[in-house]
């Protein structure tokens, strides 16, 4: 009999051991589950992660020459001029880039014929004939003391809202004038904006403007091939414009290598 009471008693005491030892397990969870409620949110916070989907390669675009009323010719080198700012600014857009001015102005030419003026219409006509997202109209209108510019951005697709903006500018405040108007249109596409270190600002618009008058014959007789020296300084600074603007299989100063940036 000693050996079975003996055997009882054992399994007696595991039982209150194992009795005892249940109130501790309960209050060592309720301890770790109250320690992981009172930690700081912060521990819990989500990071915030940017979702913005810029477009998955650049937007072609395309420009036309800036519209002028017949009577006011003082207005054409603004015209030429604000063409070269425009695709100066796709030239430094990260989601943006341009159709050369050598491949659009043929097409350009012949399509408004002798009047130089373009429409709306023309110009989205002009942009799904060249494979462009967008095409760039501009337009300038006197107005007192300053003058007035719109530029239309105008989809290719019918699926696509244009796009316009208009300011009063006076001449020295046209390539800023022009840089908002792409701030606002890469904000309009969800697009990335552009660079806020600014390029330095053109050297001699008007000089420019006037080689490419020369070049292509939108205002004045053309004669292509003649400006050499505008073209390869413009290259010094802004070689990826005059790569837009002027045709490197014409001037060898764009079909040459770039040459290394000094000390």
């Amino acid at each position: 009999m000693m050996p079975t009471n003996c055997r009882e008693t054992s399994r007696g005491g595991s039982a209150g051991k194992r009795r005892s030892l249940a109130p501790r397990l309960q209050a060592l969870t309720c301890a770790l589950l109250l320690g992981v409620l009172l930690q700081p949110a912060c521990l819990f916070r989500k990071k915030k992660v940017d979702e913005t989907k810029y477009p998955a390669a650049p937007l072609l675009c395309v420009v036309l020459p800036v519209n002028i009323p017949a009577e006011t010719p003082d207005l054409r080198w603004v015209a030429l001029a604000s063409t070269a700012i425009i695709m100066d600014n796709i030239a430094a857009a990260q989601d943006l880039d341009a159709v050369p001015l050598w491949e659009a102005m043929p097409v350009a030419l012949e399509s408004v014929g002798p009047t130089r003026t373009t429409s709306p219409e023309a110009a989205g006509f002009l942009a799904s004939r060249l494979a462009a997202r967008w095409a760039i109209h501009g337009e300038l209108l006197p107005a007192e003391k300053e003058t007035k510019i719109r530029i239309d951005f105008i989809p290719s697709r019918a699926s696509l809202v244009a796009y316009r903006f208009e300011a009063r500018f006076s001449a020295q405040d046209l390539e800023g004038t022009i840089r908002e108007a792409f701030g606002q249109f890469l904000r309009y596409l969800i697009a990335r904006p552009l660079p806020k270190t600014i390029r330095s600002n053109l050297d001699a618009p008007a000089r420019i403007a006037e080689a490419l008058d020369q070049e292509y014959g939108w205002f004045v007789a053309a004669n292509p091939g003649k400006a050499e020296t505008v073209v390869s300084r413009l290259a010094q600074s802004h070689r990826d414009l005059a790569g837009l603007l002027f045709n490197p299989a014409v001037y060898p100063s764009l079909a040459a290598p770039a040459a290394p940036p000094g000390p």
